[in-house]
């Protein structure tokens, strides 16, 4: 309208400004920055705090890093892990699973016990979404589908460890992925 002012963009160039800044980085990307002790006690005024190490650890390879291993297992038993985290903050079991597209109709539980099997719950996966959204060619068809899932950790586990197995229904049948009868298990 008439009455409001035009905006207007000037860039830095245009005003033979640099447009950007360079700085050479000695660490790695994917680590944090090597500051000194000194340094950090300058800025921090001498405070310190602890670091807690991970409290849980897998005993076992994340299944889809050998992806031959993983495509057999898959192939054999129409279920396989796919990859399996701990989110330390928000105390989770989290992870991924693939099964077998055998049927429209699937069911996917995760078994867990904190216990050694005195007790055990079963957790529901949540079908992902994969490919694009509405396509009806035969070629859009997933051999495998993908379900994740959730599992709260206690505040205390009696046994100091989670053993998990996965559980696949459908109308082709019931298969099992119990890490090969040795459960998953994170200590």
């Amino acid at each position: 309208s008439p009455t409001k002012l035009k905006k207007r963009v000037v860039f830095a160039d245009a005003k033979g400004l640099s447009l950007t800044q360079v700085k050479m980085m000695t660490e790695p990307s994917d680590c944090p920055p090597r500051w000194t002790a000194e340094f950090l006690e300058q800025v921090t005024g001498g405070a310190s705090a602890e670091v807690a190490a991970d409290r849980w650890e897998l005993t076992f390879a994340q299944p889809a890093c050998d992806y031959l291993d993983f495509r057999s297992r898959l192939d054999k038993q129409n279920i396989s892990l796919e990859n399996v985290l701990v989110q330390e903050a928000d105390q989770q079991l989290v992870g991924t699973v693939k099964v077998k597209n055998l049927s429209f109709s699937k069911q996917v539980t995760i078994r867990v016990t904190f216990d050694n099997w005195a007790t055990q719950t079963d957790v529901e996966a949540t079908f992902v979404p994969s490919g694009p959204q509405g396509a009806t060619s035969l070629a859009a068809i997933n051999l495998f589908d993908t379900f994740s899932f959730k599992i709260s950790i206690p505040v205390v586990v009696p046994s100091n460890r989670i053993q998990f197995c996965i559980r696949f229904k459908s109308d082709g049948g019931e298969f099992w992925d119990n890490n090969m009868g040795k459960n998953y298990v994170v200590i």
